[in-house]
């Protein structure tokens, strides 16, 4: 994960645009949170996605969160993350999710 730090940092990227959360951190996270989801969140997509995040999480899996709003700078991280382990991709736009898949 620090590799794939380092690599947005040469790409241009700046200290507070990059986020990185321990997988303890984010199981820690998680399980306080799921006894306690609203009814709202667990008929969207809200719970299964906390869950998919859980299980790479107990795999050993950091989270990397990175600040690119505009398509051009998701393509960037994209290109960065391509060249490390990446799991799992996705953009958060204001109400939607969206898994990023290889192209």
């Amino acid at each position: 994960m620090q590799n794939a730090r380092e690599a947005l940092f040469t790409g241009g990227y700046e200290d507070g645009e990059i986020v990185i959360l321990s997988s303890d951190y984010v199981v820690s996270s998680i399980e306080n949170t799921l006894p306690n989801v609203s009814l709202l969140a667990q008929l969207g997509s809200e719970t299964r996605h906390m869950q998919e995040h859980l299980e790479l999480a107990k795999q050993g899996c950091d989270k990397l969160i990175v600040y690119a709003p505009t398509e051009h700078e998701s393509k960037r991280v994209m290109n960065v993350a391509r060249r490390f382990d990446i799991r799992l991709a996705e953009k958060y736009h204001r109400l939607v999710i969206e898994h990023l898949e290889e192209s």
